[in-house]
């Protein structure tokens, strides 16, 4: 993120930023740059800038540990009701709804993307569309938190915020969403939501440039050359000591051992990486060496570690993939 003139990514001040950087914080300095979408989104839908609700900042209380553990695994439901909308059938979108309003995070999310579209039989509806974005976010969904943060940044129906902005975007970036890491770094370079503090987005810059980021690493350079000795190896120190946090479990199955999923998780995931050409392997809820490997193998190619685990984050973005 930055605004034109503000992050420099390539070569001696006066250059041009990324796009990503220059039109979103294009928008906090008054230009009517688009945003444009970005790989936070991993849904087959097209990226958006969205809107907001709130109006003012307010600190985002992290959810109630264990609120959602006892909740119904509601994956297989929203995966029919996604199916059905998609072949607008009837009662389908009162269907999504119904999974929306029980607190499961990818159906909130998709409910949104369909007001803000103005598909499957909905009328476009900004307000609605950020409303449910926000209660994705807050159901533990990364993709939502970044586009909250975008739509802060963005002001798109509703007031521009840079504080809330930076809370959302650190929210994702801890679950591992790199654009979600460069943004937050872009807003500690300039101050914007968060104090100046370069020695700070040198470290998210830095974090974001572990997944092979290269504007990150560019960015995580020049940074570099105004820090003092000390603050960059305690920057880089944060950086390499820097861990994915896990998602509320409301927004997918419950982790347990060997694979990181309970056996729905693992047969969702099973389901989504053969759709997706990883794995060529059974259906049938048993963890394995080859969907290790898959499953790896696809976090690399989404910019995440490439652990193997199916982590809440990773089953969350291969849920949708499954309707």
């Amino acid at each position: 993120m930055g605004a034109a003139g503000f992050v420099m990514m390539h070569g001696e001040a006066g250059g041009a930023p990324p796009k990503r950087v220059a039109d979103a914080l294009a928008a906090l300095t008054g230009s009517k740059q688009e945003i444009k979408g970005s790989e936070a989104d991993t849904t087959p839908f097209p990226s958006t800038p969205r809107v907001a609700m709130a109006l003012t900042p307010q600190p985002i209380a992290p959810a109630t540990p264990g609120a959602a553990l006892n909740a119904p695994d509601l994956s297989d439901r929203f995966a029919k009701a996604a199916t059905d909308v998609d072949q607008k059938k009837a009662g389908a979108v009162d269907e999504l709804k119904a999974v929306a309003q029980l607190g499961y995070a990818p159906a909130q999310f998709y409910l949104a993307r369909l007001y803000e579209k103005g598909e499957g039989g909905l009328k476009p509806d900004p307000v609605q569309a950020r409303q449910w974005t926000e209660r994705a976010a807050e159901a533990g969904d990364r993709r939502a938190m970044h586009n909250l943060g975008m739509a802060y940044i963005y002001g798109t129906g509703g007031p521009k915020n840079s504080t809330t902005a930076a809370q959302w975007f650190r929210r994702a970036a801890e679950l591992g969403l790199v654009d979600s890491q460069f943004n937050l770094a872009a807003l500690y370079e300039k101050g914007l939501g968060v104090s100046q503090n370069p020695a700070e987005a040198y470290k998210w810059y830095l974090i974001a440039a572990k997944t092979g980021d290269g504007d990150a690493r560019k960015r995580a350079d020049q940074v570099k050359a105004g820090l003092t000795p000390d603050a960059r190896v305690v920057a880089e120190q944060a950086a390499g000591a820097f861990r994915i946090t896990a998602s509320n479990p409301s927004a997918a199955p419950a982790a347990t051992a060997d694979m990181g999923a309970n056996a729905a998780g693992v047969v969702t995931a099973q389901r989504a990486l053969s759709r997706l050409g990883y794995y060529l392997g059974p259906t049938d809820g048993t963890a394995s060496p080859a969907l290790k490997l898959a499953v790896a193998a696809y976090q690399r190619d989404h910019n995440a570690q490439a652990t193997g685990v199916l982590d809440p984050a990773t089953l969350q973005d291969l849920s949708v993939y499954t309707r």
